[in-house]
């Protein structure tokens, strides 16, 4: 299934996903993999399911704090199941404080239920950790735009579409665009 999603066929992909998923037990680390070649075929809610299996069964991974983090991301992504996410988000900062990328998905799902201050500080924390994170400074640029605070909001937002010119279409794709079309 990897050598077929890396080639850019997908003929055959899915259906070997499907024979995997049903050939491995459910504790079985391969899941970890279908999750995130399901993610890269831009397939995330077939993810979640096998996320689930995998966390269950490994509650003290030294990977955990880093699948919650995924999981947390998609659901966020997806605007599903928000409270899970914010569970996963919260999860994953606990077992691994100093990691930028867990409070920037955690900002992200703030964004998106409406927490802006919180998703303020959260931006904060991330970018204090990782300052070139493109993805923090879009979503604290759209955040300080809607708090009143425009020039900053489009800086933060230039900045990062020079460091990901693509961003405002990957961001699109899960209706969190600085402009969005409509």
């Amino acid at each position: 299934a990897w050598l077929r999603a890396d080639s850019g066929s997908s003929d055959g992909t899915l259906d070997d996903l499907q024979a995997l998923d049903k050939s491995l037990a459910p504790q079985a680390h391969q899941r970890l993999q279908l999750a995130r070649l399901y993610v890269k075929l831009h397939l995330s809610e077939r993810a979640l399911p096998q996320w689930a299996l995998w966390i269950a069964s490994h509650p003290h991974d030294v990977n955990l704090d880093n699948v919650l983090n995924e999981r947390c991301w998609t659901r966020t992504m997806l605007n599903i199941e928000l409270e899970q996410a914010l569970d996963d988000c919260d999860k994953a900062i606990d077992l691994r404080s100093q990691q930028g990328s867990y409070y920037d998905s955690r900002a992200w799902l703030r964004l998106r239920r409406g927490e802006l201050r919180k998703a303020l500080g959260d931006y904060e924390r991330a970018l204090k950790l990782q300052p070139d994170s493109a993805w923090s400074l879009y979503g604290r640029g759209i955040v300080r735009r809607k708090l009143g605070e425009a020039e900053a909001g489009q800086a933060d937002i230039d900045a990062a579409r020079k460091l990901l010119p693509a961003i405002d279409a990957e961001a699109g794709r899960h209706g969190l665009a600085a402009d969005p079309k409509g």
